[in-house]
C-alpha cells in the first residue's frame, strides 16, 4: 500500500475542502521530504528504518490523530470524506514502510521532482 494512492484523493479533495487536503498534503511532504534526505544521504535499509522511525513516525501518528478526529466533522460520501475514509481504513499498511527501510512510502515517481 502506498501514499500515492491516499494523497490523490486528498489532491482530489482540494476544491471542495482546500483546507484540510492541503494540511494533509503538507504533512506528507514533510515525509517526503525525510526520505530525500535520507536517500542523500545514502542511509541503508537499517538507517533509514531508524531515520523514519525517529522524524517520519511522529508526524504520521500526529496525521492519523487528526484524520480520526476530522472525519466525525465531515460528510462520509464528500471528497474529504472518502479521503480521510480511505486512508484511515488503510493506515496500518499505509505506514508500514516506517518499519522496514527496503520499503518506501511513494511509488511515484513524480513525488521525487
Amino acid at each position: 500500500m502506498k501514499f500515492a494512492h491516499a494523497r490523490r484523493y486528498f489532491s482530489d479533495a482540494i476544491y471542495s475542502d482546500r483546507e484540510r487536503a492541503e494540511y494533509v498534503l503538507e504533512q506528507l511532504q514533510l515525509v517526503y521530504q525525510i526520505e530525500r534526505d535520507s536517500r542523500a544521504l545514502n542511509h541503508d535499509n537499517e538507517k533509514r528504518a531508524a531515520s523514519r522511525q525517529k522524524h517520519s513516525l511522529p508526524i504520521l501518528k500526529k496525521l492519523r490523530s487528526w484524520m480520526e478526529d476530522q472525519y466525525k466533522q465531515v460528510l462520509p460520501q464528500s471528497p474529504i470524506g472518502k479521503a480521510l475514509a480511505y486512508s484511515i481504513k488503510r493506515w496500518d499498511k499505509l505506514c508500514a514502510f516506517v518499519y522496514d527501510g527496503k520499503l518506501h512510502p511513494d511509488n511515484n515517481a513524480a513525488r521525487d521532482l
